[in-house]
């Protein structure tokens, strides 16, 4: 008696309207912006296009009072002088070509600062992480990070080592790496007396000047036309390289020590402050999940870890 008729399922589906331009505007724009990016690889000057963009408009307020639908062509003109606007005004990312060359298999000096921390929580499988290539310096340190836990620290390179045969120096550098920093294996003893294992890693701030050996990796580049590349996503957050280093290995200098070429501009430091602020509301959604508030409502209103980092990366964009 409650099963839906079928009968009427095909009256229903024939009710149902079909997608079409003029019930979908912000569709329209959307494409119209879509192709305004497309044609600006003509790199036309930012004034010109924004003058066009005035006139267009103008154009279109004109042609409102004529006909709606002779104003839908100086419109799309304008939603796609727009997407040109916006192509060009957007900033390329550095190449960070000077780090790369460092990136050679030898194990460097590399000093900066912190510009973003993140800590990545042990996990018990690896089914669902990222099997970058080159990541991690050998499998058994992979293993490691994953059951003990570890930092993904953003730094701001001041200077680097230069190796040659003869001598060995720091030199000054730009660019930015990806620092995976593994936490050391401590034995501890257990309640029965059973040695165990524990991970201890380092309270990490933004601003913290830090130095350690490490040896620079390139993200992988893939040559099939049109794949995404991670490379260019670490560089437009300003990454340029990564490597791994462990906890026993890194030193950290306090402000007086730091060298006076390791000043953070403005926006590094508003930039730090945006992750501090990533990494604080996750770390509260993270902690809800084990709160007596959570475990006190109903199977199906609580929340679980899965479930916290699906919030994490939708919410807040962390994807830790």
């Amino acid at each position: 008696m409650n099963a839906p008729n079928p009968d009427l399922w095909p009256k229903a589906a024939a009710r149902i309207p079909t997608l079409e331009f003029r019930r979908a505007p912000l569709l329209a724009a959307v494409c119209w912006f879509a192709v305004g990016e497309a044609i600006s690889r003509n790199r036309q000057p930012a004034v010109v296009l924004l003058i066009a963009i005035l006139l267009l408009s103008l154009l279109t307020l004109a042609a409102l009072r004529c006909s709606l639908r002779v104003a839908i062509v100086p419109l799309a003109a304008v939603w796609m002088a727009i997407g040109c606007w916006c192509a060009e005004m957007q900033p390329a990312p550095p190449t960070q070509h000077a780090l790369a060359t460092y990136a050679d298999g030898l194990s460097r000096q590399l000093r900066g600062r912190v510009v973003r921390v993140r800590e990545l929580a042990p996990q018990q499988n690896d089914s669902d992480r990222d099997n970058e290539t080159g990541w991690w310096p050998d499998k058994e340190a992979d293993e490691e990070a994953v059951a003990l836990g570890a930092l993904s620290i953003d730094i701001q390179v001041d200077s680097i080592e230069e190796v040659t045969p003869d001598i060995s120096r720091m030199v000054p550098m730009t660019g930015g790496v990806r620092l995976n920093v593994i936490a050391d294996k401590l034995p501890v003893s257990g309640i029965f007396g059973a040695a165990t294992a524990s991970a201890i890693l380092p309270a990490l701030r933004c601003g913290d000047v830090v130095e350690a050996p490490v040896r620079l990796k390139l993200a992988e580049r893939y040559r099939d036309p049109g794949a995404w590349q991670y490379a260019d996503y670490l560089l437009a957050q300003g990454i340029g390289a990564h490597a791994s280093v462990r906890v026993s290995k890194m030193s950290r200098f306090d402000e007086r020590g730091a060298s006076s070429s390791a000043h953070v501009d403005r926006a590094a430091q508003l930039q730090c402050r945006i992750y501090a602020a990533q990494s604080w509301a996750s770390r509260r959604v993270t902690d809800y999940v084990h709160s007596r508030a959570n475990r006190g409502l109903p199977a199906i209103m609580r929340l679980s870890q899965e479930d916290a980092g699906m919030l994490n990366a939708m919410l807040f964009g962390d994807r830790a």
